[in-house]
């Protein structure tokens, strides 16, 4: 609560300084603290109880709706939230700081270690999806909050090979204070070339 009125006073008096509305800047210290409270209840979930570094993107952008539901049809809700305006993040490591459990990326730069490669170059499944997975790529959208900000909508791509990856639209709801799941999950992917059980295990990481 400390970090989040001293981030909120920082971007308050840095914007009259530079002429904007101190209402605009509070709001968008609110917007940031909120967001980084989203990704990181995102990859609590999404890392369990691996403590293995993952590779995150440093930039996210505005999610881009596929459709006019923006891939989310039945959910009039979250297809109106995925439709609200979401400004692009040029530096994640700035919205949630030091972590040693996040490698930031530039996606520019990266490059994936196949597991198809490696298994054509002689590797084991097992070495190949380790190699894949330590290497592999998780790049999140900026998010898009309800006017309330108790719903968080973006999206997410995890990707370490050309036939090896998943993805989707994923849904958070704030519960007593709480960033969890909501169970109305929409857009979801997985690679459709990879055999049946490496899909699965990439997917349960």
């Amino acid at each position: 609560m400390k970090t989040a009125r001293l981030i909120a006073f920082v971007t308050i008096g840095m914007a009259a300084a530079l002429g904007r509305p101190a209402s605009a800047a509070a709001q968008d210290a609110t917007t940031s603290t909120e967001a980084a409270a989203v990704y990181k209840a995102f990859l609590h979930h999404w890392m369990g109880k691996s403590h293995q570094p993952i590779n995150v993107a440093r930039v996210a952008e505005p999610m881009h709706p596929t459709g006019s539901d923006g891939g989310c049809e039945g959910h009039a809700d979250i297809e109106a939230i995925i439709k609200r305006p979401a400004e692009r993040i040029d530096d994640l490591g700035k919205v949630l700081g030091p972590d040693a459990s996040i490698r930031y990326i530039d996606p520019s730069t990266w490059h994936p270690t196949d597991p198809q490669h490696l298994i054509q170059q002689g590797k084991s499944v097992d070495d190949a999806v380790n190699a894949g997975m330590s290497a592999a790529l998780l790049t999140f959208s900026a998010i898009a909050f309800n006017e309330r900000r108790d719903v968080a909508v973006f999206s997410f791509s995890f990707v370490c090979g050309g036939l090896c990856g998943n993805g989707g639209i994923t849904v958070m709801r704030k519960k007593d204070g709480k960033w969890e799941n909501d169970p109305r999950q929409c857009a979801h992917w997985i690679s459709g070339t990879m055999p049946l059980d490496r899909q699965l295990r990439i997917a349960q990481k």
